[in-house]
């Protein structure tokens, strides 16, 4: 989160942004979103992204969030995947949304290369404690 936002917004804006956000989500059309498919020459699909608009609780900014992205493993490299990046982009910036956000695993090394290379930065990191060990792990 970026310390200067959330000096920017008061607590009442913040709670009424997510009484606002709750209404969204439990209401008859849900969240405003969007999902964009690639397919191959054969109409396969390909690709995806979905995205939706959410709003921070911390900061009550709005942005867009993007809830999953895939490119089939024998379709990666081609430019499938930042397309369907800038496909979202152009979305969020014709709502006037001014940040588009998604996580990344540590290990999708390709994935972060390219976010990079789109102008993505780090602005947070998720932890997580396995509090029940996985099937077959040995331990005490």
């Amino acid at each position: 989160m970026r310390p200067h936002r959330q000096e920017l917004t008061s607590i009442e804006d913040i709670q009424a942004n997510l009484v606002e956000q709750i209404k969204r989500f439990r209401g008859p059309t849900g969240p405003d979103n969007v999902a964009y498919t690639a397919t191959d020459e054969n109409g396969q699909r390909v690709g995806f992204i979905w995205l939706i608009e959410s709003t921070s609780g911390f900061t009550a900014a709005v942005f867009a969030w993007i809830m999953c992205v895939y490119v089939e493993t024998g379709f990666r490299g081609q430019g499938i995947g930042r397309h369907l990046m800038e496909l979202s982009e152009k979305w969020a910036k014709e709502k006037g949304l001014i940040d588009i956000i998604l996580n990344v695993s540590n290990e999708n090394t390709f994935a972060i290369r390219m976010y990079e290379s789109m102008g993505y930065e780090v602005e947070a990191r998720r932890y997580i404690k396995k509090l029940v060990p996985a099937q077959g792990d040995i331990g005490g």
